[in-house]
């Protein structure tokens, strides 16, 4: 009997341990900094922070921060332990009407090291950069960030809500949907269409070398001595 119940609560451990999560994300509207939408193809990533801290390289500021990541699920962004990308996204015409924006799920991820329920979700989008696999280099000049908890019913397309629509990892063993779309006023809840709009981060500017610096202090030495 004892050997029984050893069994029967190891095949319930087993099937604790198996437990997985799908996740399903159908994100629109997603603009460049200027305002326009992105075009198809731009790449979008979903990542996870597992140490609640932030998301490294969530604003202009920050970008530099991030320099350096490939863009591939399973790789933390760069110079960081607990930011970890779960999903690389190519965007699409979600809608059929210019809707561009970012679709795709993660079926069976099972819960393991450092991630886990709670954890929050953003999504981040290059314009420019339109290759899965791609590492971010300093000259990129813009990037998306978007996480949000408060949307409301109307976040799912045709506003009818699905009642999972918080960036962050459910239960072991649930299922999250996160659907927002913002072309349509009777869609996207209450978030505003400038929340999805790309920040502006600058190429980066070369120090000058120090014969470049060298050569311009001659360059004023030799004009006072000419003044003099």
């Amino acid at each position: 009997m004892r050997k029984l119940a050893l069994f029967i609560f190891g095949l319930g451990l087993a099937s604790a341990t198996q437990a997985s999560v799908t996740l399903s994300i159908d994100v629109g509207g997603m603009k460049q900094s200027n305002g326009t939408s992105i075009a198809a193809g731009t790449i979008g990533i979903l990542v996870v922070d597992s140490s609640g801290d932030g998301f490294s390289g969530s604003t202009a500021g920050s970008y530099s921060s991030i320099v350096g990541t490939q863009l591939t699920a399973n790789q933390n962004l760069f110079g960081s332990t607990d930011d970890t990308i779960l999903k690389v996204f190519s965007a699409s015409d979600l809608s059929g009407s210019g809707d561009i924006g970012f679709s795709g799920s993660l079926s069976g991820y099972t819960y393991g090291g450092a991630i886990g329920q709670s954890d929050k979700l953003a999504i981040y989008w290059f314009p420019g950069v339109t290759t899965s696999g791609a590492t971010l280099g300093a000259g990129q000049s813009q990037m998306g960030f978007f996480r949000s908890d408060t949307f409301d019913s109307l976040s799912a397309p045709g506003g009818a809500g699905n009642g999972y629509t918080t960036f962050a990892l459910p239960a072991d063993g649930a299922s999250l949907a996160i659907s927002y779309y913002t072309t349509s006023p009777n869609l996207g809840g209450g978030i505003a269409p400038s929340s999805l709009q790309a920040f502006s981060i600058g190429a980066a500017v070369p120090e000058p070398s120090r014969a470049l610096l060298l050569g311009l202090g001659m360059v004023g030495m030799l004009a006072r001595r000419r003044r003099k």
